[in-house]
């Protein structure tokens, strides 16, 4: 592929990309009042994968544990998760969604899945497919060189 091409690939993507996250980011932001995109990220691992440590969430998202900390300490101070000290050792607690949580993230998960949902109408099965086989690949890819997602 030549430069050029290649150059207006990263264009269209990076159009689409941003539009995306800067709708999804206001439509949580409009459901759940204060809570960002990544706050409401963090709650849908937590949702997906169940009790979890810091380091953990912080690897699974692809940041580094200072922000975790922050992030949660917002979230629990919301009551949106909860932490929990491990009986062995009182230097390890793992991180829980409460049943608030669990409902928020309901709330603008649908809310997501509404606006994501009026643009994959639009494509046919097979679109779908291969739409998802791409990033799944971009993904693997990205996974393969060790970058943060």
């Amino acid at each position: 592929m030549n430069e050029q091409t290649l150059k207006k690939f990263i264009e269209q993507y990076a159009t689409v990309h941003v539009f995306a996250v800067k709708h999804i980011s206001e439509l949580i932001t409009e459901t759940l009042e204060e809570v960002s995109f990544e706050q409401f990220c963090l709650l849908r691992q937590l949702v997906t994968d169940g009790p979890l440590r810091p380091t953990e969430l912080a690897t699974q998202l692809r940041v580094n544990k200072s922000a975790i900390t922050a992030k949660l300490d917002r979230l629990q101070a919301k009551g949106y998760v909860d932490r929990k000290r491990d009986a062995k050792d009182g230097r390890v607690y793992t991180i829980s969604i409460t049943s608030e949580g669990v409902r928020v993230h309901a709330l603008a998960q649908q809310k997501v899945e509404e606006f994501v949902g009026t643009y994959i109408q639009e494509l046919t099965e097979d679109e779908l497919h291969s739409f998802l086989a791409i990033y799944e690949k971009i993904l693997r890819v990205i996974e393969k060189r060790g970058d943060k997602a």
